[in-house]
Parts: structure tokens; C-alpha cells; sequence
């Protein structure tokens, strides 16, 4: 029963759990690493948290910092954009995206990212990076009004 609890987690989530840790590795093997890595220690607890999803993208986030300190060299791509592409036609909008999303802040980004493309609340994404829901509120806005800016002076 809890390895169909988890199975169906993963089936449901592994695409936004992968774009969070490609979003804070940049690179995809390390990426694949943290999730591996986050379903393992799923599978190993005796208990599984009330709520899976927070749980799982803080875990995704503690393996990419303990990875971070082993290996200081990164960066390779923000979104998953062969997943994207596959889904959709408009490939060089994720591209335009990536780059903007490259130029905020690594907080900003983190919660932009968690918020708009894996769904998650302010609450769950305060969960996520043990900081204040308030917090996160303000990087989502501060990350947002970085892009809107960038956005107004394309079309300039």
C-alpha cells in the first residue's frame, strides 16, 4: 500500500519534481539524481508524510544543496525545454522564458518556479525552503515584476 502510495506519487509528480531540481542544478543527470535520490528515501521511511508533495520538493531541494557542496560547478539549462517542446509548439517562448528567468535572483526564481510551473502554494513553497510565507510571497512578486520589467523593455 505504500509503495502504491509512492508509485502514484511519482507517476503524478516526477515532471515537476525534475523541472524544480533541473531549475536549481541546471544540469539534467543531476537533476535525475535528486529525484532518484528523493522516491529512495520515500521508499525507505517506514512513515510517509501527511502531505508527499512538499515533503518530496523539499527533499529535491536538500539533495540538490548537498550536492551543491560537493560539486560547485553548474549550470546547464533552467526548464526542461525537450519535455516542453514535446508538448507544445511554442519552444522558442520556453526559451525566452529560460533567459528571463536565468537573470532573477536564484531565490526569485526558485519560488517563481515552484509557484507558477509546478503548482505548489506560497504555504508548500514555504514549507519547501523553511522560510516565512511572507517571504516567499515577496520573492514571487519581486521575481515577477524583474520579468514584467524585462518583458516592457523587449517591446521597447
Amino acid at each position: 500500500m505504500r509503495h502504491d502510495r509512492i508509485r502514484a506519487f511519482y507517476e503524478e509528480n516526477r515532471q515537476g519534481l525534475y523541472t524544480y531540481a533541473l531549475s536549481l542544478t541546471g544540469r539534467s543527470a543531476a537533476a535525475e539524481d535528486a529525484v532518484h535520490t528523493v522516491i529512495c528515501k520515500l521508499l525507505q521511511r517506514l512513515v510517509l508524510p501527511r502531505s508527499l508533495k512538499p515533503y518530496a520538493y523539499r527533499c529535491v531541494r536538500n539533495a540538490v544543496v548537498d550536492d551543491w557542496r560537493k560539486d560547485e560547478s553548474r549550470q546547464e539549462s533552467i526548464l526542461d525545454l525537450e519535455h516542453l517542446a514535446a508538448h507544445d509548439a511554442a519552444i522558442n517562448h520556453y526559451s525566452d522564458i529560460e533567459n528571463m528567468l536565468s537573470l532573477v535572483g536564484h531565490e526569485e526564481r526558485e519560488v517563481i518556479i515552484l509557484k507558477a510551473i509546478d503548482g505548489l502554494t506560497f504555504q508548500e513553497i514555504a514549507n519547501v525552503c523553511r522560510t516565512s510565507i511572507n517571504t516567499v510571497a515577496s520573492r514571487y512578486r519581486r521575481g515577477l515584476e524583474k520579468l514584467k520589467g524585462m518583458l516592457q523593455e523587449e517591446l521597447q
